[in-house]
């Protein structure tokens, strides 16, 4: 990578940083062998508009597949909030 520092990265704070840059860190860590899933979801929202568009892209699972994993990882970030 360049010697650019990302302020997401400096201040951990996703707040800051930009869907590209994410989608890059992701990239990075699949080609590193330092995550290597069998399965992917991809979520996207724009909200520039007011109103809530929301896309995703999934590879390796099906629908069920999808739905369970937005469940487990719904919960996982309750927890983390401290709910």
């Amino acid at each position: 990578m360049s010697n650019i520092t990302y302020l997401a990265d400096k201040y951990d704070n996703a707040l800051l940083d930009t869907p590209l840059h994410a989608l890059e860190l992701v990239k990075e860590r699949i080609e590193s062998g330092q995550q290597e899933p069998t399965k992917l979801i991809v979520i996207s929202l724009d909200d520039s508009s007011g109103q809530y568009d929301v896309k995703w892209q999934q590879a390796g699972m099906t629908m069920s597949q999808l739905l369970a994993l937005l469940e487990i990882t719904k919960s996982i970030a309750i927890n983390e909030m401290g709910y």
